[in-house]
């Protein structure tokens, strides 16, 4: 398993999807929001049980592992 790095970068660039997505009225929580940008912007897929929380992320490949 190889542990991915955070940077500033990367937390400036959740803080505009957060932005963009509250001009929506949709909200997602913070440890969610880095997890969705940095997946995005890696270009991986989000595996997880709450699918329902990272549809509001655009261009984010999802997998929910509840439903296989």
């Amino acid at each position: 398993m190889e542990i991915l790095a955070f940077d500033t970068g990367a937390v400036f660039q959740a803080a505009n999807i957060r932005a963009q997505l509250g001009r929506q009225g949709e909200v997602i929580v913070s440890y969610d929001l880095l997890i969705a940008r940095y997946v995005r912007n890696r270009g991986l897929i989000v595996v997880t049980g709450i699918s329902h929380e990272f549809t509001r992320v655009a261009n984010l490949r999802r997998k929910d592992w509840t439903q296989e």
